[in-house]
């Protein structure tokens, strides 16, 4: 028979106890072997303090010395999962302090341990460190872009529960608020912009706006959140502010001018305005406008001056409220051209 041999399973497994006779207040490290000598796995513990391994056990050994060892009980198990099981059965007996671990965990201890161990302050700064670091990132970015974690991250995100818990989570006053100072940061607002400049990225928007637009569902999606959008205070000053820009409006009135020159638009256009609602609404409209303080103010000062008559630069006498109708006019334009032949005479 040979004592270094280590047996297949199943076999006999010893169960032990590590501790120290001087030490009472410890009460030891219980472990399990397959060896046929307990001298040959105290040897292992030795070696492994040696090398300054970091488990308490070794940390003692290394502080402590020589210790005592006992046999607790020789069992036959068919697996490891069985001799574990005794093994457990003398820690929580012998209820040592020296076991870092439970040496059998189910399922739920494995996950209440987990959650304990990803709370704890020390194992949330390793993390944090590691995440942070030029490595980390590089390893969550090539992890992130495995195809079966996308497939799988696609999966986990579709499901509405977790659809539902993301919108509540998303809908907190705190996230709000935490998420909007991050975006205003400027280092975010310039990878943001970068990320959106990209041809891809601007060919996949525009995919997608293509295939909103191509279903009445779609379309109604796209104006609600148009609408959503341009209701929010900022927007409309940020839109102004865009609209006043010289080379904005001189593109637009372009863009325009093509557009509503083309025959489709103004038959569609006369046929739209022809439609009893939207004269109702338009009328409304007119009448809310007039209606405003500042416009009333402005009709009053212009009604009140309505009579008055005033020199055109043509030399006719007009009144004040038909001076840009007559300057229209073929008179005046006939008189400016006899002027300006006058002028060149002289």
């Amino acid at each position: 028979m040979s004592y270094s041999r280590v047996p297949e399973w199943p076999c006999d497994a010893r169960i032990y106890r590590l501790f120290w006779d001087e030490f009472p207040e410890d009460t030891g490290y219980v472990g399990h072997t397959r060896h046929l000598l307990l001298s040959r796995r105290m040897t292992g513990h030795r070696n492994k303090a040696r090398e300054g391994q970091k488990a308490l056990l070794f940390q003692k050994i290394r502080e402590r010395g020589k210790f005592q060892y006992e046999l607790l009980e020789t069992i036959f198990c068919q697996n490891l999962d069985e001799a574990r099981t005794h093994e457990k059965r003398w820690y929580r007996s012998l209820k040592s302090n020296l076991n870092m671990i439970s040496p059998f965990r189910t399922e739920d201890e494995l996950k209440k341990y987990s959650q304990i161990r990803s709370q704890s302050s020390e194992r949330k700064a390793q993390k944090k460190a590691y995440y942070t670091s030029p490595e980390g990132k590089a390893w969550w970015k090539a992890y992130n872009a495995r195809p079966e974690v996308i497939a799988k991250k696609k999966a986990y995100y579709a499901q509405p529960e977790v659809q539902t818990k993301m919108k509540a989570y998303a809908a907190r006053p705190e996230v709000i608020v935490r998420r909007k100072a991050y975006e205003a940061t400027p280092e975010v607002i310039a990878r943001k912009k970068a990320y959106e400049a990209t041809p891809d990225v601007k060919a996949k928007k525009k995919a997608y706006a293509e295939k909103l637009s191509a279903t009445p569902e779609g379309r109604a999606k796209q104006n609600a959140y148009a609408a959503k959008h341009r209701a929010k205070p900022e927007s409309k000053v940020k839109h102004k502010a865009y609209l006043a820009k010289p080379e904005v409006k001189a593109k637009l009135k372009a863009r325009y001018a093509k557009r509503y020159a083309t025959p489709e638009f103004k038959a569609k256009r006369e046929a739209y305005l022809a439609k009893p609602e939207v004269k109702a609404k338009r009328e409304a409209k007119r009448k809310a406008y007039l209606a405003t303080p500042e416009i009333k103010a402005k009709l009053k000062a212009r009604n009140a001056t309505r009579g008055t008559r005033v020199e055109c630069e043509c030399g006719s006498e007009v009144r004040r409220d038909s001076l840009s109708r007559h300057r229209k006019s073929k008179k005046h334009l006939k008189l400016i051209q006899n002027l300006e032949k006058i002028n060149l005479a002289v």
